[in-house]
């Protein structure tokens, strides 16, 4: 198929499949006359895969929780609150005790949170607010890289952490309403406001 565009004319000149010349003056007459999208051979009946979210929520929040819970309750091969809290006085953040109590709790709340797909904007925040601390306070005098202490482990937590927030805790999660979610009770919308 050849494209030829009339500038002068404004109309658009196509050469056929067949061989046969069309001419369309609007865009709505070129839409119509573009062939239909197919699937591609690999979808033959049209699946789509809508676990990935989840997936993503379960592992990334079920790592802040274990790791949460190392810093309280020391499961998990975790030191518990008070080695933690000597940590953190060692790295400056005082009071030792309250930081690492605020870190776990933030960690188990927020993981918690992001993997059952409630609040995940919130989740994501304060999560992206906790690794970042890390970040600044532990790893970002030992490089990127993990294998020297570096920071690349919590930056691609953050990353999968921003991700979700801004594009949704998908299907699978007690919060999607796509049809619904302009009729919450604490949203508006025009229809809402009485015209006089």
């Amino acid at each position: 198929m050849q494209l030829t565009l009339s500038y002068r004319e404004r109309a658009l000149d196509l050469d056929g499949p067949s061989g046969e010349r069309i001419r369309l003056t609007n865009a709505q007459e070129a839409l119509a006359r573009l062939p239909k999208r197919r699937r591609p051979p690999s979808d033959p009946k049209g699946c789509e895969m809508k676990i990935g979210r989840l997936l993503l929520r379960l592992a990334v929040g079920g790592i802040f929780v274990g790791h949460g819970t190392q810093k309280q309750f020391g499961w998990l091969g975790g030191s518990g609150l008070e080695a933690t809290a000597q940590g953190f006085e060692q790295i400056g953040l005082r009071p030792g005790r309250r930081n690492a109590f605020a870190a776990g709790a933030a960690e188990t709340g927020s993981g918690a949170l992001l993997a059952a797909g409630l609040a995940t904007p919130l989740a994501a925040s304060v999560l992206t607010g906790t690794m970042s601390t890390a970040i600044h306070r532990v790893h970002l005098k030992n490089g990127p890289w993990l294998s020297n202490g570096g920071y690349e482990y919590n930056v691609v937590l953050i990353a999968a952490a921003l991700a979700l927030a801004e594009a949704g805790p998908g299907e699978r999660s007690p919060r999607w309403q796509p049809a619904r979610s302009a009729q919450l009770p604490y949203t508006s919308s025009r229809r809402d406001i009485p015209r006089p």
